[in-house]
């Protein structure tokens, strides 16, 4: 039976995701920090990387300074791993707004051509930032829960979709969440690098 405080906490968390209206499962606000995406964000690119490509990352944990979001083991050493996600902010805004999502439907889908630019999008940001900082990340995680970016369609614009590796950026994945029918775990794709 769940207690009380429980119930209330459940009851913000649903709240949370249901004012972001889009893209629900990276809500932040109320009970759900920042670093909690974070962790979680990583910790199931860890299954996901260990299931899709069998390698083993484990003692994923937050780090205490940005960047990057959370260190992780691998092969005995550890690695930095940077978290950003990839929504459609102009639905977002619309959102915030007061329009209601289903009469966004036509600026929810995705093509090759706005998939290869978003995906550049967050990658340039990013080696912007690191340049800026004189840093570098072991991993780039560019994580989504766009509801019309099917796995499938993923998988074959990345046939034609080439994304350069950035410096300071060493490995780059996407990581869908779940998505019944495909994996049963969440899809991972890499962008580019050699993570072993």
């Amino acid at each position: 039976m769940t207690s009380e405080g429980e119930k209330d906490a459940l009851e913000e968390i649903v709240k949370v995701i249901n004012r972001r209206g889009h893209a629900g499962m990276f809500a932040r606000g109320g009970p759900i920090t920042k670093e909690m995406v974070e962790i979680g964000v990583a910790k199931e690119w860890a299954r996901s990387i260990e299931r899709e490509f069998g390698l083993v990352i484990s003692d994923v944990s937050n780090a205490a300074n940005d960047p990057p979001d959370c260190y992780a083991s691998i092969s005995s050493r550890t690695i930095g791993i940077e978290i950003t996600e990839l929504v459609n902010g102009d639905v977002l805004r619309q959102i915030s707004q007061g329009k209601n999502a289903n009469s966004l439907f036509e600026q929810q889908l995705w093509n090759l051509e706005r998939f290869t630019r978003e995906i550049n999008k967050r990658l340039d940001e990013k080696y912007e930032k690191y340049k800026k900082q004189k840093t570098s990340v072991d991993v780039l995680v560019i994580h989504t829960d766009e509801d019309f970016l099917s796995p499938r369609d993923i998988e074959n614009w990345l046939r034609e979709a080439k994304f350069l590796p950035r410096e300071g950026i060493q490995n780059a994945y996407l990581l869908r969440t779940y998505f019944p029918g495909y994996r049963e775990w969440w899809p991972v794709f890499k962008l580019y690098g050699q993570l072993t």
